[in-house]
């Protein structure tokens, strides 16, 4: 997996990274010696001078990194994580309660799920049969003044928690395929509309709070579901959103399709329409305020329905859409990969985006975009998660180094 040779020129040490840990030589690839058999997978080596000698650091798959002091005695590796703190998170998600109980969720693929209960302050693992799974996504809803139902999209299937995350119950067999978005609405019951994709293109919903699941059979010609949005009203308006994404052609290009469901997903209308050369299709739902209050991010655009504005495509009656063009201060579009409306979007307005090139903000409901980035803020932003504390917004961003950032919007 990795070759790396002594760091003095009259050495002959090389050391090599296989499947069955690390294996070293002193004369140059005549004979070996195997040590670090109990490691990780190592990804990378570099020996590295250490006064009159040397010592080689392994970089190991989820693991950080491991050192080891190269003498003719001892074949200790040694860990070395002091000071790192990198990890692959995709997803952050702020409870709907944040107010009360500060609670932050985040996830990756290969870093599980995480949770804290101070506001981002401490971090802790999941735990439980969330241990090593695969975590693609998280949704949250009130149950109650203090409770929320939290569900988790994994390779295994979709996870609830019925004590905000602090216990998990596995998926019940028709929630077992893996799945990689899952959002939730909110109901009077305690018992909210949950909605999950899987990784094979199908839509799954329970209506009962994740007692029992059915699949829908929306084929959406095809493509892959790379988004989901329900509307904040969907207990109303029965309204939710699916962004999906198939390549059309050799020449790169993705055909963008934002399919839209007023009847709980029982059909469906073409909403949006367009190529990108990329697959990424974020969407956010404030309430409507007599239209359409989707936006989408598309081709370094963030785009929404124009009031009382229609076309008819191939038979089919879709919005004629707008958009605001997010421009990095090298003069290049950004790539927008995540955007959230406020808890208290219809009244205050506040959109914001995260890009390639930070966090954008509108207070017009999407209309204007600023960057909104100050002192050190993070370039390359994930995901975002606004809450309200004691009437005041809080914003966090996630970096594409697993760094979560917090900023007050007072604005």
């Amino acid at each position: 997996g990795a070759i790396a040779f002594a760091s003095h020129d009259n050495s002959r040490r090389i050391a090599v990274a296989t499947d069955g840990g690390v294996a070293l030589s002193d004369d140059s690839g005549v004979t070996w010696r195997l040590t670090g058999t109990t490691l990780p997978p190592v990804l990378d080596l570099a020996f590295v001078p250490d006064g009159d000698g040397e010592t080689l650091v392994a970089a190991c798959y989820r693991s950080g990194a491991v050192r080891l002091a190269i003498t003719t005695a001892d074949d200790r590796w040694m860990p070395a994580n002091a000071g790192l703190h990198a990890a692959f998170l995709t997803t952050l998600v702020a409870s709907p309660q944040f107010d009360r109980d500060r609670t932050l969720f985040a996830a990756g693929v290969e870093a599980g799920l995480r949770i804290s209960r101070d506001g981002g302050h401490t971090w802790a693992d999941a735990g439980g049969d969330l241990t090593d799974a695969a975590v693609y996504g998280v949704g949250v809803a009130p149950t109650g003044e203090d409770a929320s139902v939290v569900f988790a999209a994994t390779d295994w299937g979709v996870y609830r928690s019925r004590d905000n995350g602090a216990n998990w119950e596995p998926p019940p067999p028709e929630a077992e395929s893996p799945t990689g978005i899952v959002v939730v609405g909110t109901a009077a019951d305690g018992r909210p509309p949950v909605f999950a994709a899987t990784l094979d293109g199908h839509l799954i919903v329970s209506d009962d709070g994740g007692d029992g699941w059915q699949s829908l059979d929306a084929a959406f010609d095809g493509a892959v579901v790379v988004s989901l949005a329900l509307s904040p009203t969907y207990a109303r308006d029965r309204t939710l959103y699916v962004g999906t994404a198939r390549p059309t052609s050799a020449d790169g290009k993705v055909q963008m399709i934002v399919w839209r469901s007023t009847d709980s997903g029982g059909s469906w209308a073409r909403w949006l329409n367009e190529q990108d050369e990329g697959g990424i299709l974020p969407l956010a739902a404030s309430a409507p305020d007599g239209d359409d209050a989707l936006v989408v991010g598309l081709a370094g655009q963030v785009m929404q329905p124009r009031y009382n504005a229609w076309q008819t495509r191939g038979g089919e009656r879709a919005p004629l859409w707008q958009g605001v063009a997010l421009i990095t201060i090298e003069g290049t579009p950004a790539a927008i990969t995540a955007l959230v409306v406020t808890p208290d979007g219809h009244a205050d307005r506040i959109i914001y985006a995260a890009t390639s090139a930070g966090v954008y903000r509108s207070r017009d409901r999407g209309r204007t975009f600023d960057r909104w980035n100050a002192g050190r803020a993070p370039h390359g932003v994930l995901a975002l998660a606004a809450a309200t504390v004691a009437n005041a917004r809080v914003v966090f961003a996630l970096g594409v180094d697993g760094t979560i950032w917090q900023r007050s919007d007072d604005a």
